[in-house]
Formats: structure tokens, sequence, C-alpha cells
């Protein structure tokens, strides 16, 4: 740096401001070099920048790298302005590195959706040619409303594969999710919980084709049921 880059008195008085709240020192995320003033600590270069820019009305010299200003400030021996190295984290979080991450977790999320949709619509087309577009519980044809449901849920590690497929009505496929609607694992009959108003109960039996899944493993559903 140049020899008379900034007079002590400028920089003394910034840090005091700063000190004071009345201003605020920008610190980069990386800043390594401190000025420690009244027991606080200040962005050593920011201070430098707006003293020089307060002695002549100008912007930073060329010259302006971290250790040339620490040195500049140590050898001109500023009573009560210390300078502090701190050697920055390598795992420093900034801004940039948050919105990177970000899109890279979105990215992430959006390609497994992806995945996620192409694998339900697969599933339920095999499901629909499984039970031949018949609801298993309410005989319902109408495609649009028609989901194919899991037995075992996913989130409980229950698979894609249509063994363990129920093709239902899709007000049906909420109440079986909610456990207010159960197959019985002993009968097959179809039961629904005290909650759903008799309007939109039913009396019957469930349908299961061959390939489909078996009453024993409606148990767990079963027994979640019964415990609501």
């Amino acid at each position: 740096m140049q020899k008379d880059a900034f007079r002590s008195k400028t920089l003394r008085k910034i840090l005091k401001k700063a000190s004071l709240g009345e201003i605020e020192l920008r610190k980069a995320y990386n800043t390594s070099y401190w000025l420690s003033f009244e027991g606080k600590l200040f962005p050593m270069k920011d201070a430098a920048r707006r003293a020089i820019e307060t002695d002549f009305q100008r912007g930073p010299i060329d010259d302006f790298q971290s250790v040339n200003v620490a040195a500049y400030i140590t050898g001109r021996s500023k009573k009560g302005i210390d300078v502090v190295y701190i050697k920055p984290s390598r795992n420093i979080v900034t801004p940039e590195k948050i919105k990177r991450d970000t899109e890279i977790e979105q990215q992430r999320i959006e390609r497994i959706e992806r995945i996620s949709r192409r694998d339900q619509a697969e599933f339920r087309r095999k499901v629909l040619k499984l039970y031949g577009g018949e609801c298993a519980v309410s005989s319902c044809t109408t495609m649009r409303s028609l989901e194919a449901a899991h037995v075992v849920p996913v989130s409980m590690h229950g698979s894609n594969l249509i063994a363990n497929s129920l093709l239902l009505r899709a007000d049906l496929h909420r109440l079986f999710d909610a456990d207010m609607m159960a197959i019985c694992p002993s009968t097959g009959k179809v039961h629904f919980s005290e909650e759903v108003s008799e309007d939109d109960r039913m009396e019957a039996i469930v349908r299961l084709p061959k390939s489909g899944p078996a009453l024993r493993d409606f148990k767990e559903r079963w027994r979640a049921f019964k415990l609501v």
C-alpha cells in the first residue's frame, strides 16, 4: 500500500461508529483479517476501504490485499487498534453455496418425483388390467375415478408389485389409507369406521383376482383399523 493510504484518526472514527452501531461494516464470508477495537472485532478490509474513501474521496487503491493492509496498520502502530488473523473454516456457508445446494436438492427432488410419477402410472396401468378396470369394493368402472392403492403402504416398505395392489374408487382409497375402511383378513368383508356417514358406507365383500393380494395380506391394515 502507498505510504499514506489513510489517517489513523479516520480509521478510529469509522471503528467508533461501527462500535456504536451507527454504521455496519460489510464482511466477506471468507474474512480472515479483523480489527480489534474497544473489545469488538470488525472486518479489516471494509474498515480500511471506508477510511480511504473518507480521506481521498475515492475507492480502494490498487494494492488492496489483506496482508498489505494488515502490514500497513500494524506498521503505523495505531493505538487501541489491533490486527487479528482468524483462519476461515473450510466449510464456510455462503449465500452462493446455499443457493447452489438448494438448486441441487430441488433438482434431486424433481428427479425423484418424475420417477415416482412414472412408476405410479405404470403401477396403475397394471392394476387396472389385473382388476379388469373395476373397483374391488364398489364395482365402479369409471376409469377416472379409479386409483391403484397399496395393501402394504410404500411408507411401510410396501412394493409396487401387483400382488400388493388394490383397485379402489378414489373416495374409498382415501378412507382405506386413513384406516377408516378395512378388509377383514378372515372373511374379506369390508368394514367402515363409525366416523364414516351411513350414506358413504356399503355392504361388500372385497373382490381379489388370482394374481393379486391374499386376504392374509390385509392383517396389518385390519389391526390399524381396529386401533382407530
